[in-house]
């Protein structure tokens, strides 16, 4: 299950695990490259959430005369981001506006400067997402790319690999030689030309630089142009490409020309520092989840992006307007008191009473068309009397159809500050679902489970490797399948600690920052888990290097105990990159087959539609799809 299907489930059944935490935020000054009707240009991120949310706006029209503008919410707004390892447009699925927070200024050594909220996310090298007040002087991020070229004949160029060596004696180049001397091809021909010879590319370019019979090939005119299917224009496996005609390839590919996907460049920090507050906004972005902010790769709202996105998906907001501007219909129970819900008392004097009047964003709410999400945060956290308030909003006629309801709330057990639910109010709502933990079975008198265990595991290990996960955390719970990834029961003593979701995800960073120590891991996920996790992390002595399997993959030492067999698939589909995906599958092919999927998976997840640039990869794909549904 997907992860966005998952939250739907979670938000329709009013649970809390990934719903938790504000959104990290971007200064409305910082300029983002956007795509509408076909046409590329920059504009600051306060004016593109002004502009997406249908507001209008001034411009100057022809002779600078001022201009009352409107966008046609018909047309689809695409950001520039990082997708698959090369730079995209997808659709911007929400903009909102956050308020007043306070920021930090990075700059960077290239010059590149962006304020944004401390718990705002920074794209690393590797995957790895880092929030901004986590970031040191000289750590590497990623910003907007240029062309890669490389010394091997092969380089990427407005988003499309061309071959750079051996093409001189191809018939059009002896017909017409360029005035620069440049005999570069773009790659997606020469595959498509191989095909229509019944030769592979290597064999292609061969025939090329021998100047072999030449006269007797086909080769593509100028009128035929080649069509990448899934839109990828850096994926030229021969499946992936078609012959058009120029007409019919520019109706399909209109979007891709303006924002071409380089590859991104790393960058030093030059330096950071809390830098006051200012107004502050973000974006959600489909598929990617990230975008550019002045030049630099930024992760979309942080926490809350999917539960943002998943509402857009099922056609609700999460925003409601008011009198006083927009606001975010998340509401904290445990911040709550009864008088939100109710209204404030206020005495009209003129008519000798007193009125209850309902504040601002409730009001907004029952006169709104709009479809919203109201989502009530740890809703058990509530007072008693509060918790009663909240039982109005079930009341026929409080809120119109369109407004729909969710919650979520801890169990009076967890000791999480619930000392019970009001009764009347569960019973208000149509489901109810429980999160699994271990050893919670699907009870036929007991609670519903959103999931199976099994699949929570994997769920957790997904979001984990998109969060940075070493490959010996991720390791330990598939080889555990997840048995002390929540271990938590309510104790009197704070000192003592014990795995859960939380904590795990603060390994994740705690690890990669170097704190290792059975101290200090055990002052997180408690000792005795802290000793089996250390000793499970030693087996890293006995493995192969990654170069050793890189080298020799069908003879490189392969572990014969399963914990270290997770282990280093873990470690190869983090290490592997394009050049040696060919000796990466030989060797997990020689694992159990399940390990070889997920480590397959794990690192097509990586490094995306690049690995089709592999040519042993590519065989190794079309013989064993099969194996790509054993780690569903």
């Amino acid at each position: 299950m997907s992860a966005t299907q998952l939250l739907i489930n979670e938000m329709n059944a009013g649970q809390k695990v990934l719903l938790v935490g504000p959104p990290g935020c971007i200064d409305g000054e910082a300029i983002i490259p956007i795509n509408r009707a076909g046409k590329g240009f920059k504009i600051k991120l306060k004016d593109l959430v002004t502009r997406f949310n249908n507001k209008t706006f001034m411009y100057k029209g022809k002779g600078g005369h001022p201009m009352i503008g409107k966008w046609d919410k018909s047309i689809t707004t695409n950001a520039r981001c990082l997708y698959n390892g090369t730079f995209a447009l997808k659709q911007i699925s929400g903009a909102y506006p956050k308020g007043i927070k306070p920021v930090f200024k990075l700059t960077l050594s290239d010059g590149k400067v962006l304020r944004l909220t401390g718990d705002h996310k920074v794209a690393q090298p590797n995957n790895i997402w880092t929030r901004v007040d986590k970031l040191n002087n000289n750590d590497l991020v990623l910003v907007n790319g240029s062309p890669n070229l490389k010394k091997s004949g092969r380089y990427l160029n407005k988003g499309y690999w061309y071959i750079c060596r051996n093409l001189k004696n191809r018939p059009f180049f002896r017909n017409n030689p360029p005035k620069n001397q440049s005999y570069d091809m773009p790659e997606h021909r020469l595959v498509m030309e191989a095909k229509i010879n019944n030769m592979d590319l290597h064999q292609w370019l061969q025939v090329i630089k021998s100047n072999a019979f030449l006269s007797s090939y086909t080769y593509l005119n100028n009128k035929q142009e080649i069509h990448h299917k899934d839109g990828d224009s850096t994926n030229n496996h021969v499946s992936n490409l078609e012959i058009l005609s120029k007409k019919n390839h520019a109706k399909k590919h209109k979007l891709q020309k303006n924002f071409p996907g380089f590859i991104a460049k790393e960058v030093f920090v030059k330096s950071i520092f809390p830098d006051g507050e200012t107004e502050v906004f973000d974006i959600t972005v489909e598929d990617a989840h990230n975008f550019l902010a002045n030049g630099i790769v930024v992760h979309n709202c942080a926490k809350t992006s999917v539960i943002l996105e998943t509402a857009n998906k099922c056609g609700y907001k999460t925003q409601i307007e008011t009198k006083e501007g927009p606001q975010s219909t998340i509401f904290r129970a445990s911040l709550a008191e009864r008088v939100d819900l109710t209204g404030c008392m206020v005495p009209d004097h003129k008519l000798g009473i007193t009125r209850q009047l309902p504040f601002s964003f409730i009001k907004a709410l029952q006169n709104t068309t709009e479809k919203i999400v109201f989502f009530l945060d740890d809703l058990g956290q509530g007072p008693m009397d509060t918790q009663a308030s909240f039982m109005r909003m079930f009341d026929n006629g409080f809120f119109p159809p369109n407004v729909l309801v969710w919650a979520a709330t801890n169990r009076p057990g967890d000791k999480a500050g619930v000392s019970a639910l009001c009764e009347p109010l569960r019973s208000r709502f149509d489901s109810a679902y429980i999160v699994p933990t271990p050893g919670v079975d699907d009870k036929a008198d007991g609670g519903v489970l959103l999931c199976s265990w099994t699949d929570w595991v994997d769920n957790w290990v997904n979001w984990a490797l998109s969060n940075g996960a070493s490959p010996e955390i991720v390791a330990w719970h598939r080889s555990t399948n997840g048995k002390s990834l929540y271990a938590w029961k309510p104790h009197a003593d704070p000192s003592l600690r014990m795995p859960d979701f939380r904590s795990w995800g603060a390994m994740i960073v705690r690890w990669n920052q170097g704190l290792r120590s059975l101290q200090q891991i055990a002052a997180v996920i408690g000792k005795a888990v802290a000793s089996e996790f250390l000793s499970f992390t030693s087996l890293s002595d006995k493995l192969p290097t990654p170069d050793e399997v890189w080298a020799n993959p069908e003879t490189a030492p392969l572990p014969s105990e399963p914990s270290a067999q997770w282990l280093i698939s873990c470690v190869l589909s983090q290490q592997v990159t394009t050049s040696c995906a060919g000796a990466f599958v030989k060797y997990v092919n020689r694992m159990p087959r399940v390990m070889t999927a997920f480590a397959v998976k794990d690192a097509y997840k990586r490094l995306g539609k690049a690995m089709s640039m592999n040519k042993e990869w590519c065989q190794w794909f079309n013989k064993n799809q099969s194996l790509f549904n054993l780690g569903e």
